[in-house]
Order: C-alpha cells, then sequence, then structure tokens
C-alpha cells in the first residue's frame, strides 16, 4: 500500500525496516504493528489528497530530486532536556543529501500533523524561489512586519520568553509553538487552514493576513495550472 500511494502521488513512503531510524538529531523506532501502519498511511493518503496534482514534483528544487516520508515509532529529539517547554515532537523535516526528508510518528501522525509538515517543505521552496528571483512575493522581512511591534522570534524550543505568550494570546499566533521561529509561525497557520480551523482566523485579522500572503507567495512561486481559484 506504501508503494502504490508512492507511485500514486510521487512521493517515496517508507515504512519498518525501510525507515532510518537514526536521523542525527533524532531517533525514532521501528513500526511494525500492521493495525498502525495503515492507520497512519490513511491519514497520509487523505492529506496527500488534499494537494492539487503535481504540488509534490514542484517541491523539488535545486539538488532535491524526491521527496521522502518515513513512518517510525517513539521519536524522539536527542537535543531535549527536562523542563524544556516543548520536549516530544510528531515529526520534522530535514534536506538530505538529493532529498527533503519528512519523518513522522505513527502514534501523533494527525492529518493537521502532516499538513503542518508539508508547509516547512513549502517554506523551503519558496526560499529558494527568493533566491533566483528578484520579484519574487515571497519574503521573510514582509513576514515580520506582520509580527507585533520590534517582535523578535525567540528561535528555541526549550526556553520560551513570556512575550511569546503575551503575542500568542493576542492573536498573532495560532499557538505559542508558532511564536517560535517564523517556519513555525507559517506551518501552524497552514495546518490550521487546511485542516478547516477557520474561526481562528476570523476571530484574529492577523492570522488572516498571515494566511492571505502566504497563500498569494505559494501562488506566486509554484505553477498553479489547474488549480482551484482562491
Amino acid at each position: 500500500r506504501a508503494a502504490q500511494l508512492s507511485e500514486q502521488y510521487g512521493v517515496d513512503i517508507r515504512i519498518a525496516e525501510q525507515c532510518g531510524f537514526d536521523y542525527a538529531d533524532f531517533t525514532a523506532d521501528m513500526l511494525t504493528e500492521e493495525g498502525q501502519i495503515n492507520l497512519a498511511l490513511d491519514n497520509l493518503e487523505t492529506a496527500l489528497s488534499a494537494y492539487p496534482e503535481g504540488f509534490f514534483e514542484q517541491l523539488k528544487c535545486g539538488s532535491i530530486t524526491s521527496i521522502r516520508i518515513e513512518i517510525v515509532h517513539n521519536l524522539k529529539d536527542k537535543r531535549t532536556q527536562e523542563g524544556d517547554a516543548f520536549d516530544s515532537f510528531n515529526g520534522f523535516v530535514r534536506e538530505l543529501y538529493d532529498h527533503r526528508l519528512m519523518v513522522l510518528d505513527a502514534e501523533t501522525m494527525y492529518v493537521d500533523t502532516i499538513y503542518h509538515e508539508f508547509s516547512h517543505m513549502i517554506d523551503a521552496r519558496l526560499a529558494f524561489d527568493a533566491n533566483l528571483r528578484s520579484d519574487a512575493l515571497y519574503s521573510e522581512l514582509t513576514w515580520m512586519e506582520m509580527q507585533p511591534g520590534d517582535y523578535e522570534f525567540p528561535y528555541s524550543y526549550a526556553e520560551i520568553p513570556e512575550y511569546v505568550y503575551e503575542a500568542s494570546r493576542n492573536g498573532y499566533f495560532v499557538s505559542v509553538y508558532g511564536g517560535t521561529y517564523p517556519t513555525e509561525d507559517r506551518a501552524t497557520v497552514m495546518e490550521s487552514a487546511m485542516s478547516g480551523y477557520y474561526g481562528i482566523f476570523t476571530a484574529q485579522p492577523v492570522l488572516m493576513e498571515k494566511l492571505y500572503y502566504y497563500s498569494e507567495c505559494i501562488r506566486d512561486c509554484f505553477d498553479t495550472t489547474g488549480w482551484p481559484e482562491g
């Protein structure tokens, strides 16, 4: 089934002994229970089917020739310490040699988790495009202009300053997690929108502004032939 989905969507889905398990900053165990694997593949298929045809091919750029997704168990970040604000992770994305790698923990591999991780791949594609095109819409400076005042992302999952919590309470972020990095800000916005949590955006104009800008950046960067309008 993993091979069939790989063929259908143009990605490389790996399960059980096909996975890597030691990913520099992360470790994971092999998932062998058939029921759990099938449930994870159910969620993955739901997520993959939400993107326009040919979308995943466009995530490849530069030296990247494939998109690899590995489904594992008991994913751990080696860098976390007791007392860290965030000490567990549902997945991660890395650029590795000639492929973009997404590793997902089957126990927390919900559809919105997959949307979140694909946003990190989208970010990489937008950044690559912006480095090539002087007229690219995507810009980190523009994203920073949508943050409160002189806000500075802490670039840490371990120690979260109080001002991050305050900005989140004031509607600048979907969650405190979104206030840690600009990439997490965009990923939490995107997962919420694709999961249909529209009330978040109607209630918070700044989040609607972020969603609109990010969506327009994607349409500016990608070939949208055959995509739905809006």
